[in-house]
């Protein structure tokens, strides 16, 4: 079955804001298909009043624990320009 002709996912998350697309990114690494649905459209301005230093460490901690390297990449304003280009949304 061709993942993205199907109708069946494992999990569905409501919203695609940080903490719903950190999960979606950790779900779907583990092999689980994810649909992600919001009620907004993207890309939408948000001024990432989530990003405390408190949040800098439980994304470090995600990233270790469910073997996500990519979501470390998110833990600091260094490490997204060290690691995330500005044309990664780009085909």
């Amino acid at each position: 079955m061709n993942f993205h002709n199907s109708k069946h996912f494992d999990v569905v998350i409501l919203g695609s804001g940080l903490a719903g697309s950190i999960l979606a990114t950790i779900l779907a690494k583990h092999n689980l298909r994810v649909l992600m649905l919001d009620k907004g459209v993207h890309p939408r301005f948000a001024i990432g009043e989530a990003m405390t230093p408190d949040t800098d460490l439980m994304m470090k901690i995600l990233s270790y624990q469910y073997s996500v390297p990519e979501i470390e990449h998110l833990s600091s304003f260094e490490n997204i320009c060290e690691n995330i280009s500005s044309t990664a949304n780009e085909i």
